[in-house]
């Protein structure tokens, strides 16, 4: 299976999706991604140990559904929450 499958990782014309799925003993893992001059640094909580489903993705602090692969300099961050989305 490759890595990119497991960690959920999709790039989507200039956007990356993540969607991992995981064992659901991994608590944290984090990755770092090449983008043209820069960098995107991933780093996925699961506090719930889930195989699957992700709360909130978070860019620079700010929510997002994907990242914008940009290619500018510079090292961008994202967190990911795993868990189940939370009730309406």
């Amino acid at each position: 299976v490759a890595l990119e499958r497991i960690l959920g990782l999709r790039r989507e014309g200039a956007r990356l999706r993540i969607e991992p799925c995981v064992p659901s003993t991994w608590e944290r893992f984090e990755v770092e991604i090449r983008d043209g001059a820069g960098v995107v640094h991933v780093v996925v909580e699961n506090p719930e140990r889930v195989g699957r489903g992700v709360r909130s993705v978070e860019l620079e602090g700010r929510a997002v559904e994907s990242v914008p692969l940009t290619g500018a300099p510079g090292r961008r961050e994202v967190r990911v929450l795993m868990g189940r989305a939370p009730l309406a």
